[in-house]
């Protein structure tokens, strides 16, 4: 009957969102940009939290050491992701003013590669990001990439193919957390994560969701995220 088979296609989007759920957790891991106000709800929505390390104004965020001392409390797995300010010069004291302020080494940031955000000399673009990184080193940090195809070959260019060992969340805000729609870029043929959707809000804070795509030989929720 029409009854019995809406029941059906009932339970079976139940199974479904089920599956999703354990295959990606709640919402696997979120951006978050704004001061965090309830640790408790984001530990019950999420395996682990970046918080924005460092704006595109050329500042450090001014939650940040405090939303850092709320995930610790909370025991909730954190890093940081990083919006440079390529306009502003000096990538090395961008990236030590910030490191400054997160006080801990051994940990992974994601700086954002988005195009409105660089300038358009494209070996210019690829000078600033290689000395950011490098100073991430000297504290024993590493560097991923966010970013997507168009954004790269933009700020970076096609060939350009230096941080195709490191991890990588590519952007596609289609709401959908699986990772088939990946076009390859910057020598990367997998994806590590997908920020899949934006400007949502997140227990009282504006946030982004990503999903994990393939977590190769290593944890996701590794010491380093």
């Amino acid at each position: 009957t029409q009854s019995t088979w809406g029941l059906f296609q009932m339970k079976r989007l139940a199974v479904l969102l089920l599956l999703s759920a354990i295959v990606y957790g709640i919402i696997e891991s979120i951006e978050l940009e704004g001061k965090i106000t309830d640790t408790d709800c984001l530990k019950n929505l999420t395996q682990a939290v970046y918080v924005r390390g460092y704006m595109g104004i050329g500042k450090v965020d001014p939650y940040l050491k405090e939303n850092i001392k709320l995930l610790e409390q909370a025991k909730i797995a954190f890093s940081a992701y990083f919006i440079p300010c390529p306009k502003c010069g000096n990538p090395r004291k961008q990236a030590n003013d910030f490191m400054d302020v997160f006080g801990k080494s051994g940990k992974r940031f994601f700086v954002h590669v988005i195009s409105g955000q660089w300038g358009d000399d494209v070996l210019a673009n690829r000078d600033f990001i290689s000395n950011l990184t490098a100073e991430f080193k000297t504290r024993t940090n590493i560097a991923g990439i966010v970013s997507n195809a168009f954004h790269w070959e933009k700020v970076l260019g096609k060939d350009y193919e230096y941080y195709a060992a490191n991890r990588m969340w590519y952007i596609d805000p289609d709401k959908d957390p699986s990772c088939k729609d990946f076009v390859p870029y910057g020598g990367w043929k997998i994806p590590f994560k997908k920020l899949y959707s934006t400007n949502n809000n997140v227990c009282g804070i504006n946030a982004n969701y990503v999903s994990v795509c393939n977590a190769r030989n290593e944890s996701f929720l590794d010491t380093t995220y």
